[in-house]
């Protein structure tokens, strides 16, 4: 199983500047990432490089991608600060 978790403790406009990394807008909206440059991101990227496995395990806790393959991080930034409130 893997170890590593994300902070929850980290500030949300720090949560907000890692997914503007690989922000992609849809249809004018921004907020959207690839559910796959995620992934490439995290294994390939990444200063501490994961695993595939390790990747999808951390991504797991994100929404479902879209049938597109984007998640919509501001919602997931959103929903986590208010965990933490």
């Amino acid at each position: 199983m893997m170890s590593r978790k994300p902070d929850a403790l980290r500030h949300p406009a720090e949560i907000l500047a890692a997914f503007k990394l690989f922000e992609k807008s849809i249809d004018e909206s921004p907020g959207y990432v690839r559910h796959s440059a995620l992934i490439h991101g995290l294994t390939n990227l990444a200063d501490e490089k994961l695993s595939r496995s390790e990747a999808t395990e951390l991504l797991s806790q994100l929404p479902e991608p879209d049938e597109r393959g984007f998640i919509n991080y501001l919602d997931y930034i959103s929903m986590m600060a208010q965990r933490t409130m």
